[in-house]
């Protein structure tokens, strides 16, 4: 479970930083824009599809253009699979249960809970650690523990309503503490953002994004965030989109 989880570096290796550097060029460029699609372990080698479930699946109601995408859980499914080796372990289901039990659970075969469609799906509670004792957070107080947080931060995020209310846990996001060749640790962010209307998938592409304590200071009373650290495990395997 996540509050037992490894003792690692704050500073994930180099070879490891290269590999994350490499899919966060190949998801910005590409572009990976917001749609149905899943990461799939294929052939020894991970692929970014376009659509849900298997290659080829490439007809599906976009507002926008279509090519390899990912929704918000599936990204961060993804992303947990990619760091940890989970390799041909992984399991792709983009309508995992709740973020927090994806984090916490252990790596053993699992499906969805009562009530929501079937599918299967797998932790990586041996691979994290709650962030920050598993208090619910603002950007600002990740911000400000940035000098004790490991490289990969992976969350559930909360959005405040216009009438105060809250939508809660409705999104998905992956934060970055980088201090490679620095003594200044900086916040980025990179997320599936997009949504699905009745015209279809908004295909927004990914960005990856300095979270400047400027932009962190006005966000602080927009968005709430729960989720853990993720620990990468050996070197991550290659990535490529299909084509």
């Amino acid at each position: 479970m996540a509050e037992d989880g490894p003792t690692c570096e704050l500073t994930c290796s180099d070879d490891q930083w290269e590999r994350w550097l490499d899919l966060v060029k190949l998801v910005t460029e590409t572009p990976v824009v917001y749609g149905p699609g899943r990461g799939l372990w294929v052939d020894g080698q991970w692929v970014i599809t376009w659509g849900p479930g298997k290659l080829g699946r490439k007809k599906w109601k976009a507002k926008g253009k279509r090519g390899p995408s990912f929704h918000c859980s599936s990204w961060t499914n993804f992303v947990c699979g990619f760091l940890t080796g989970a390799n041909q372990d992984y399991t792709h289901s983009g309508n995992i249960p709740a973020l927090q039990d994806v984090l916490d659970e252990d790596e053993t075969l699992h499906h969805q809970r009562k009530g929501v469609q079937a599918a299967k799906w797998r932790g990586y509670g041996g691979h994290t650690t709650e962030l920050l004792a598993g208090k619910v957070v603002t950007l600002q107080d990740i911000l400000d523990n940035i000098a004790s947080l490991p490289t990969f931060l992976v969350v559930a995020q909360s959005t405040k309503k216009k009438g105060g209310g809250w939508k809660w846990w409705h999104h998905t996001v992956v934060f970055v503490v980088d201090r490679h060749g620095t003594d200044t640790p900086t916040l980025w962010r990179i997320a599936a953002d997009g949504y699905k209307g009745n015209k279809g998938f908004s295909c927004k592409p990914m960005q990856y994004r300095q979270m400047t304590p400027e932009l962190v200071a006005s966000d602080t009373k927009k968005h709430i965030y729960q989720g853990s650290c993720v620990y990468a495990e050996g070197v991550p395997a290659t990535v490529i989109v299909e084509v």
